[in-house]
């Protein structure tokens, strides 16, 4: 069983309140980058900061159109969860994001490519994430 205490924000994030947040790595090619992933439960898409995607480096990039007939552009992200133990960790290959301008430097963590691989239980009175898919 993966589990991994919420990281305590020193800057509240807008009105989210009390938010499952959780810290990851995002690896590129050339570079990889510490940052804040939000677990954000209803997103279908990940969504990159633009700041941490220039410092990844050359990725993997394509165009989507949306369900509003907008383009989206796209990039495949290697994301690893830090567990609370030494050395755990969660790494997913290929995860798809979405690059937007955020008011910080953060990872919003979206359903595809990531959640939907796991089976997670969200603690809010403890403030844990877990995941049982092994379990």
């Amino acid at each position: 069983m993966f589990s991994v205490d919420w990281l305590s924000l020193k800057v509240s994030i807008e009105d989210i309140g009390m938010a499952p947040v959780v810290g990851v790595e995002l690896i590129g090619v050339d570079a990889s980058v510490r940052c804040l992933g939000l677990i954000d439960t209803g997103s279908d898409i990940s969504v990159i900061d633009k700041t941490l995607l220039e410092k990844l480096g050359d990725l993997t990039h394509f165009s989507a159109a949306s369900a509003g007939r907008h383009e989206a552009n796209l990039y495949l992200i290697d994301v690893r969860i830090t567990g609370d133990a030494e050395g755990e960790a969660l790494t997913f290959e290929n995860v798809p994001a979405i690059v937007q301008a955020l008011p910080r430097p953060l990872f919003s963590i979206g359903r595809r490519g990531l959640l939907d691989r796991l089976r997670v239980e969200l603690d809010f009175t403890r403030k844990r994430c877990i995941d049982n898919s092994l379990n």
